[in-house]
């Protein structure tokens, strides 16, 4: 059997109090993002000059970069490993 009632639990001031909480946690929230924008340091790299693109692979990469050289023992291997997944496994 339900309950009646005469008015609602929630009234018009509730509303307006959840209202007015929740947009002042937003601007907290906003306003903590933007600190954390302005105050997070980015340490720069130790060595800006040595930060450039890689000509060549570090020693023992086996990837070729120049097509117009053969593959040496290793690439050769390599290839015909990929192209066969059984021998992998």
């Amino acid at each position: 059997m339900p309950v009646q009632t005469i008015g609602s639990s929630v009234t018009e001031r509730d509303v307006a109090f959840w209202s007015k909480t929740a947009a002042f946690l937003r601007w907290v929230g906003r306003s903590l993002a933007a600190a954390g924008a302005i105050w997070v340091h980015v340490p720069p790299p130790d060595d800006p000059a040595g930060q450039g693109v890689m000509l060549r692979p570090p020693p023992g990469h086996p990837e070729q970069l120049r097509p117009d050289i053969p593959l040496s023992a290793e690439e050769r291997d390599l290839a015909r490993r990929l192209l066969n997944p059984k021998e992998i496994a």
